[in-house]
């Protein structure tokens, strides 16, 4: 199954994913893999979408910022699935920036752990470091993403703050309160790329009334953002 612009964008809109630039690109104004614009999530109330997230509930005491992005990835690394989602042309590259061994053998690729040393080999049948390769095209983007997946776009880092006063979970039935929190995202100009985790941003407190007086829970925060540390550019070939 190809993976093309056409796909991505049915699918993305089916699932409200896209914002206004969607109708600019139905209308044939660009390719959505180097246009550039920032990540747009859904049904964001009273303002701009990265000052006051949508934010949906997670499991084991997490709530995800979500940041669904408004261009197509180049690969995505699932951990729930065991799967690299990838885009053919940009193959070496991925393999590079996941820091993958190949198997000859078995075609998987061996990728480490973001608390792996990086000196230490990865043992084949190792079950949490080895993934299948498939197109990108089998890629769901409403896949409810998990703690460690990867995400590698090719826009510039950008800083993101992100405005968390007492903000309503989509469910709507609680509310969270946070410090801001700010994180970079490849959200800038394409021409740079590189990778995005979906990793833990810091916590805050789940409270059951819109005016966050009550006492509340506290929760981890997850949403994507550039790793630290992973400042390498430069255009993909």
């Amino acid at each position: 199954m190809p993976s093309d612009r056409r796909t991505f964008l049915r699918h993305a809109a089916a699932l409200g994913l896209l914002g206004p630039v969607a109708a600019a690109w139905a209308c044939g104004e660009g390719d959505p893999r180097f246009a550039g614009e920032g990540s747009t999530p859904p049904s964001v109330p009273d303002g701009d979408p990265a000052a006051r997230p949508a934010l949906a509930p997670g499991g084991a005491g997490t709530v995800h910022l979500l940041a669904p992005t408004a261009t197509l990835p180049v690969a995505y690394l699932s951990r729930a699935h065991m799967r690299v989602y990838l885009d053919p042309p940009y193959r070496d590259w991925a393999e590079h920036r996941l820091a993958a061994y190949v198997s000859i053998t078995t075609g998987l690729w061996r990728i480490p752990r973001p608390d792996d040393d990086p000196r230490v080999p990865i043992v084949p049948g190792d079950e949490l470091r080895e993934f299948e390769v498939v197109d990108l095209g089998l890629w769901d983007p409403g896949m409810t993403p998990t703690e460690g997946d990867v995400r590698l776009r090719l826009g510039s880092p950008v800083p993101v703050r992100i405005e968390l006063s007492c903000v309503p979970l989509l469910t709507g039935d609680a509310w969270v309160s946070a410090a801001p929190v700010i994180v970079q995202r490849r959200d800038g100009p394409a021409g740079e790329g590189g990778r995005e985790d979906f990793l833990g941003v810091g916590t805050g407190t789940r409270h059951p009334d819109p005016l966050c007086g009550a006492a509340g829970e506290t929760v981890r925060l997850l949403t994507w953002a550039c790793p630290t540390g992973d400042d390498e550019s430069g255009t993909p070939s």
